[in-house]
């Protein structure tokens, strides 16, 4: 399969139309007068040989997902477990991946089982078309076997006791499901069927469960039209930023916003690959770790004191890091944000959810 390169409508929180499209609550406490972001500079952790598509993170532990075959330089293919706390290789867990990249990953409420989502054959030995779980703690590949066929599974999203499943496939197990199902624990298809009229890229769960979010090129779900914004809450703040290439990876930490994808401008202000932003009004930040490479980040991650950051670089702020980089939070706050109150998007890693082509979808009964 082919790098993941996006036109500017295909992801959920997007650049599109060359604009970023983000939302937040208003009414919480006061935001401070200073922000402080993450380092430019990534902390030392171990990197990988090849791209890095998707972050989760479960108790102590980080998992990725991509296209590498190695992680700190020990033989990992496609999935990979680092320690959360020094972002080095849990060499005890160990789940390859064969016959294609991973492109998604989820974890399950309890943080036992991680949900894995791509275009591979097989998981720890044991055949698996393009869907997979295995235990968070010793990546033993789980019975949980649907299988996607027609297509890649390029977003996942667990909870509420279901696996809900997007992509460019057309059937799941067998059963038609175009681009979008819903599955439950022990991997049955469920009887929801939304009908996506094209590719989901993206899906999210609204805190609390309430609302599953998808993004991507569909133009209708269920037979209706869908097209332009949705799925936005009417209270919420609004904000956009121009820019000139696709987001991939959207993260919130304390009080800021991250961004990072292949754009290299921001509001004619020069952010290669990764930006920060004020989450009331949009302001773009100093914040500037210029990951290199012209794909540059495709996965992005806040876990409470650090950001992680996956993709197709190699360095971060001119340190060598390939392909995954953890920043911790900066000793220097950034001094142009102003005090205002401090709105809360749906989750703290809000990765490719919330933009252009985004709707919430009722859940399946």
């Amino acid at each position: 399969m082919g790098l993941r390169v996006r036109p500017l409508v295909l992801v959920s929180l997007a650049l599109a139309v060359t604009a970023f499209i983000l939302t937040a609550r208003v009414g919480a406490a006061p935001l401070p007068t200073t922000a402080a972001t993450v380092s430019s500079r990534p902390a030392a952790s171990a990197g990988t040989n090849g791209r890095v598509s998707a972050i989760a993170r479960a108790g102590e532990r980080v998992y990725i997902g991509g296209a590498f075959t190695s992680v700190g330089g020990q033989p990992r293919r496609g999935l990979a477990a680092l320690d959360a706390a020094s972002g080095q290789l849990v060499g005890s867990w160990r789940a390859d991946v064969t016959g294609g990249p991973v492109e998604a990953l989820a974890t399950s409420p309890d943080g036992g089982t991680l949900y894995v989502g791509g275009d591979f054959s097989a998981v720890g030995g044991k055949a698996r078309r393009r869907l997979a779980a295995v235990s968070t703690a010793s990546g033993a590949v789980r019975g949980w076997s649907p299988a996607a066929s027609g297509g890649v599974v390029l977003a996942l999203a667990a909870g509420s006791g279901r696996v809900y499943a997007g992509g460019k496939f057309t059937s799941v197990s067998g059963l038609a499901r175009p681009y979008l199902a819903a599955l439950s624990t022990a991997g049955a298809v469920l009887d929801w069927n939304p009908r996506a009229g094209g590719a989901v890229w993206a899906l999210g769960l609204g805190s609390g469960g309430g609302r599953l979010y998808a993004g991507g090129e569909f133009h209708s779900i269920g037979g209706r039209a869908q097209r332009g914004l949705g799925g936005l809450d009417p209270a919420a703040e609004r904000w956009s930023a121009s820019g000139d290439g696709n987001v991939n990876g959207v993260a919130r930490l304390g009080g800021v916003v991250y961004a990072g994808g292949h754009f290299t401008t921001v509001d004619g202000v020069t952010r290669k690959k990764a930006a920060a932003f004020a989450d009331t009004g949009g302001q773009v930040l100093p914040w500037d770790p210029h990951p290199d490479s012209s794909l540059g980040v495709f996965s992005m991650l806040a876990d409470g004191q650090s950001l992680w950051m996956g993709g197709d670089f190699t360095t971060v702020d001119g340190v060598a890091q390939p392909h995954i980089a953890r920043l911790g939070l900066d000793d220097h706050p950034t001094r142009d944000h102003v005090g205002r109150p401090q709105p809360a998007l749906d989750g703290a890693a809000a990765d490719r959810l919330v933009g252009l082509r985004s709707v919430p979808l009722s859940y399946p009964n």
